[in-house]
């Protein structure tokens, strides 16, 4: 095979070809700048005849940042006084000016922030494009972000009417860190000092500067004053102030016997701390409310204290604001805490006397304390601590006095009695009254003969006025006023003027006592005439039933004297009177009174003192007295 042949190289033409190559690229790199230059060109006059279609956050727009238009144009003039914003905004407008590809921006910075959850209107006004012609916008609307929540969180999650700590605080969360959105304002009722804090832009808090006010409703209302709307309102309520609400009994105390402190509310059981006492013991919570406390060293006849400080909190969250203190004694010395009988007038036969004491006794030593100021001892018994003494034969009309001496003896813990004890009672009065009949006087002047006669028929001799009168010796007569004084007869021996005349009237002044004796004893009955009598010896004469004539008056008025026939002076009460005493309440040392059978004005009982007053009106406090 014949090989190939070889081409020669045209060295001549090598410059020709270098030339035409290179213009060739120069002509290729001025096509593609020309052809840049004028796309750039289309490009800026398209953008600058175009609608403009403005660019911008329609939603969730941020309250605290400008609000942006991007133009995409290259604008020439645009009058930013002109610009309308529905609601009204106060800020500024100002244009950024971009590049010839980006085109400019509108923005507006506020004065203050937009309005949280609110819809924005921008009217623009006519806009002078950079190279030629105008152009107009539709108007822009957007709507700025709502404000952040309330996470149902803190006092968020508070039901009505729940209940609350007296030491609460008050937190809020919100969804989303605030930024300036809300202005938060916690309002009670009633009005709370709180010191507002915050940890974050997210969790508020409000603390009191005191203790919220227990047992009461507190109105919550917390109120955003930026953007004037209410958040939250509810009622809560303040747990109550736990109370001593029952005081541990004060006296008596033995070993053994819990102090019990009632408190008006369920307590923490945490609290024991806060409750003291000076003396060693165990404490314990018997129930939610009452803390026992059982000391361990009681002495007899001690006193104890304890203390309650505050600041004790109850399971709802109650804190005590003062402080409890209090004591307690130990059993002393034993006392007697009754004694029986009292009273007037008692049975004097048998009388139970009853002594309870304050605790166990040693029954002996109680015994031999017991006395009594009259009457016996017959017998004594015991129920529980209650010594019962029977006594006899008091007799009547006695004071008595029971008395048990000190130093009675405790039989266990306790100390010996220091005082002693009495109680005082009357025991009943003896009485005693004559079956006597009652006879009116039948004549002015004829009490006395009235009153013997009603002594005489108990003893079976009847006989009228004046028969009686006539026995006494009777020549009735006036006074002789020749004389000065006057001469009368002498009542000593007689019936002195007549049974139907009268001591003032000086015709009727009737007899003293021995002719009225003397009436007695001629009719058949023994009798004494008396002077000086006192009511003890009326007395002693009923209980030996003896009728008594006793003389008095009728009223306290003057006495009347005159002159016996004998020379001797005779003297009377203008109003004097007798009477008959046929009964008697009370021993004959101490009568308590009389039955008096009145010839005027019927039977009558008298006090022992009323009837000595109307006995000493008789000059002689006379009186006879019927065997």
């Amino acid at each position: 095979m014949s090989s190939p042949k070889k081409s020669k190289k045209n060295t001549t033409q090598t410059p020709q070809l270098f030339t035409r190559a290179f213009w060739s690229k120069r002509r290729i790199i001025i096509s593609s700048f020309a052809l840049i230059l004028s796309l750039t060109v289309v490009t800026v006059a398209a953008s600058t005849q175009l609608k403009i279609n403005p660019g911008y956050a329609a939603a969730d727009h941020k309250v605290d940042a400008p609000f942006v238009i991007e133009l995409g144009q290259k604008i020439s003039t645009l009058a930013l006084a002109e610009i309308q914003t529905a609601p009204v905004v106060q800020g500024q407008w100002h244009i950024d000016q971009g590049s010839l590809l980006t085109g400019d921006r509108l923005v507006f910075t506020p004065k203050t922030y937009f309005a949280v959850n609110t819809e924005y209107k921008i009217s623009l006004p006519v806009i002078k494009r950079a190279l030629v012609g105008e152009a107009t916008t539709e108007p822009i609307e957007f709507k700025t972000e709502l404000a952040p929540s309330l996470l149902p969180t803190g006092i968020a999650e508070l039901k009505n009417e729940q209940v609350v700590s007296a030491g609460y605080i008050f937190e809020l969360v919100l969804s989303s860190p605030n930024r300036g959105l809300r202005a938060l304002e916690l309002r009670t009722t009633p009005q709370i000092d709180m010191k507002r804090a915050a940890s974050d832009d997210t969790t508020f808090t409000w603390k009191p500067a005191d203790l919220l006010p227990q047992g009461q409703p507190v109105q919550l209302e917390l109120y955003d004053t930026k953007n004037n709307v209410s958040l939250l309102k509810k009622v809560i309520a303040i747990a109550a102030e736990p109370k001593l609400q029952e005081l541990p009994k004060t006296t008596d105390y033995r070993p053994g016997d819990p102090i019990n402190l009632q408190f008006s509310e369920s307590i923490t059981p945490d609290q024991k701390s806060k409750i003291t006492f000076n003396t060693p013991g165990e404490g314990r919570w018997a129930d939610d409310k009452t803390y026992a406390f059982t000391p361990t060293d009681l002495q007899p006849g001690r006193t104890y204290t304890y203390v309650v400080a505050t600041g004790v909190t109850s399971q709802q969250g109650g804190v005590t604001t003062r402080e409890y203190s209090g004591s307690i004694s130990t059993v002393g010395a034993i006392k007697v805490t009754s004694m029986t009988p009292r009273g007037r007038e008692l049975s004097q036969a048998s009388q139970r006397i009853s002594v309870t004491f304050s605790g166990a006794v040693d029954k002996g030593s109680a015994q031999q304390r017991l006395s009594v100021s009259s009457g016996t001892i017959k017998s004594t018994a015991w129920s529980g601590n209650t010594l019962i003494a029977t006594v006899v034969d008091l007799g009547f009309q006695q004071t008595v006095v029971a008395a048990v001496a000190a130093g009675v003896k405790n039989s266990e813990f306790g100390l010996p009695s220091t005082q002693p004890y009495s109680t005082t009672f009357t025991t009943e009065y003896r009485s005693m009254r004559l079956n006597v009949p009652y006879y009116r006087q039948q004549y002015a002047a004829s009490c006395t003969a009235a009153s013997l006669r009603m002594l005489l028929a108990r003893k079976g001799i009847y006989a009228d006025d004046l028969s009686i009168v006539q026995q006494m010796g009777y020549a009735p007569r006036p006074i002789d006023k020749s004389t000065d004084p006057g001469t009368w007869d002498d009542p000593h021996t007689m019936f002195v003027g007549s049974i139907t005349g009268s001591i003032r009237g000086g015709t009727g002044a009737g007899p003293d006592a021995q002719p009225v004796a003397n009436a007695a004893v001629k009719l058949g009955r023994s009798a004494s005439a008396v002077t000086g009598a006192s009511t003890s010896w009326l007395a002693q004469q009923i209980y030996a039933g003896n009728g008594v004539v006793l003389f008095g008056a009728l009223d306290g008025g003057r006495y009347i004297s005159w002159q016996t026939p004998t020379g001797g002076t005779a003297r009377m009460h203008e109003t004097g009177h007798a009477r008959a005493v046929t009964g008697v309440v009370g021993e004959p040392t101490n009568p308590i009174g009389f039955w008096v059978s009145d010839p005027l004005y019927g039977e009558r009982y008298w006090s022992a003192g009323a009837l000595s007053a109307n006995m000493s009106l008789d000059p002689h406090r006379q009186a006879v007295v019927v065997y």
